[in-house]
C-alpha cells in the first residue's frame, strides 16, 4: 500500500465523476434551451392567435391548448433546474472530499 499512489488513484476518481456531473449538467441545460425555445415559440403562436382574434372570434379552446404546452414545459423546465442544483450539489460534496 502506497499512501500517494491511493490519494492519487482517489483524486482520480473524484476528478471521472466530477467530469460525469458536469456532462449531466450540460446535458440539462442544453434541455432547458430546447423547453425555452419551444416556449417561445409557443408564446408568439398565442401572440398571433390573440392578434387575429382582435379582428374576428376565434376558439378559445385553441388558446387554451397553447396556455397548457406552455405549462407543461414549464414543468419540464423546472424539473431540469432542479437536476441542474442536484448536480452541482454533488460536485460540491466531490470538491469537499479533494479538499478536505
Amino acid at each position: 500500500m502506497d499512501p500517494e499512489r491511493d490519494a492519487v488513484d482517489h483524486d482520480r476518481k473524484l476528478n471521472e465523476e466530477e467530469l460525469k456531473i458536469i456532462k449531466d449538467i450540460k446535458r440539462s441545460i442544453d434541455k432547458l434551451k430546447d423547453g425555452i425555445s419551444e416556449i417561445e415559440t409557443l408564446v408568439e403562436e398565442l401572440e398571433k392567435f390573440n392578434n387575429e382574434e382582435i379582428k374576428r372570434p376565434l376558439l378559445k379552446e385553441d388558446e387554451y391548448k397553447i396556455f397548457i404546452k406552455i405549462l407543461d414545459l414549464q414543468k419540464i423546465l423546472h424539473n431540469n433546474i432542479v437536476l441542474i442544483t442536484q448536480d452541482l450539489l454533488r460536485y460540491k460534496m466531490l470538491l469537499d472530499q479533494e479538499i478536505f
